[in-house]
């Protein structure tokens, strides 16, 4: 039991992570306050659908109020953005909805694994899971699930 409590405190730490939504420069990040959310353990993992109706994602509170970087670096998002954040003992989970309220305009051409997605309307999320906001690991997807690792 003291390796699966040890293993719970490691997970908490590590999912306490601040998350960075895909909005933020590395330099801006680094002189504004960060997003930061705790990821809420869950028995049994959400269905993987796009839809975020389980009631599973009811158990964590919502992560939003986040800023773009681009057209107007800084500037709050123009549209709601809200990150979820779930862990289960073999996965983490985030549950992200983008509302548009232009769907038509959006932009997403890339497909390919590992493309610049930069281009492309995205959501990129960084896992500093040293807490030294120098090192992360970075995931990335546009609206046609690319994939960016």
């Amino acid at each position: 039991m003291k390796s699966r409590s040890k293993k719970k405190h490691v997970l908490f730490a590590i999912f306490s992570v601040w998350v960075l939504f895909g909005f933020l420069s590395p330099a801006q990040a680094q002189d504004n306050p960060s997003k930061i959310g705790t990821a809420v353990s869950v028995e049994e993992a959400p269905l993987l659908d796009g839809v975020l109706d389980d009631a599973v994602w009811g158990v964590v509170s919502e992560l939003s109020g986040f800023r773009q970087k681009d057209p107007s670096q800084g500037m709050p998002v123009s549209e709601v953005t809200t990150v979820r954040v779930l862990y289960t003992e073999e996965a983490i989970y985030f549950g992200i909805r983008c509302d548009d309220s232009q769907p038509e305009a959006i932009i997403a051409t890339e497909r390919r694994r590992d493309e610049d997605l930069t281009k492309d309307d995205s959501v990129a999320i960084l896992l500093d899971t040293f807490y030294d906001r120098r090192n992360a690991f970075l995931f990335r997807t546009n609206s046609l699930g690319a994939q960016y690792d």
